[in-house]
């Protein structure tokens, strides 16, 4: 089953296949890594040295099994779900791309023997990325620097010399500047985080709707 989905202005296209899962493997990569400076702060551990270290750890869970129906077998590997279903399980998987792109991404699971259902919102959220990045980040960089000038600078003034004169104290002032400042930033950072939310939501709605219809 294929079919096409229009969220916004943006365009994608949507795969699904039916089968029993065979051969599942699960798995945990981690990847280590590491901040500090050679000067000041203060060192743990062994080995001397007058820095400071800061090392984190990022675990991230990776599934790989295949679906075998009417001579058909299709492989899939990705990140974030699959925890729901093992070896014999009858499966519905669902895979969304971008327009013109051919490769795509796991973003449902139907499992037919629990009846249960499984979304990949990683990858849903990557999906949103704006097809023009580049664009979309000079736009966003305008933004910032535009209400910076031309609306954050003469917020900050007023709002700093208006809590002035009212509480009489410097750390007020100086604190009613800076959310006059940062307030168009935070205010665009919102609106981006719900625009995101919003396609998010419609194009998980948009393809569990079309699984539906299919099975």
């Amino acid at each position: 089953m294929s079919n096409e989905i229009t969220i916004g202005n943006n365009c994608y296209w949507m795969s699904s296949f039916t089968g029993t899962a065979r051969g599942v493997r699960r798995w945990t990569e981690s990847t280590v890594s590491g901040s500090g400076s050679s000067l000041g702060g203060t060192y743990q551990g062994t080995g001397g040295g007058g820095g400071s270290v800061n090392i984190s750890t990022t675990h991230v869970e990776y599934c790989e099994f295949f679906l075998a129906e009417g001579g058909r077998e299709e492989r899939f590997r990705s990140s974030g779900m699959y925890k729901a279903f093992l070896d014999g399980h009858t499966l519905t998987v669902a895979w969304v791309g971008r327009a013109g792109e051919k490769g795509g991404s796991v973003v449902f699971i139907r499992n037919h023997t629990t009846s249960e259902d499984e979304i990949n919102a990683g990858a849903l959220s990557e999906l949103l990325i704006p097809f023009w990045p580049s664009i979309f980040a000079r736009l966003r960089a305008f933004v910032y620097v535009s209400w910076s000038i031309f609306i954050g600078l003469p917020l900050a003034f007023g709002l700093g010399a208006l809590g002035y004169w009212v509480a009489h104290s410097g750390g007020f002032a100086a604190f009613a500047a800076i959310v006059g400042l940062i307030g168009p930033q935070l205010a665009f950072y919102l609106w981006e985080r719900g625009w995101r939310a919003k396609r998010e939501m419609a194009l998980a709605q948009a393809v569990y709707d079309r699984v539906g219809a299919g099975v």
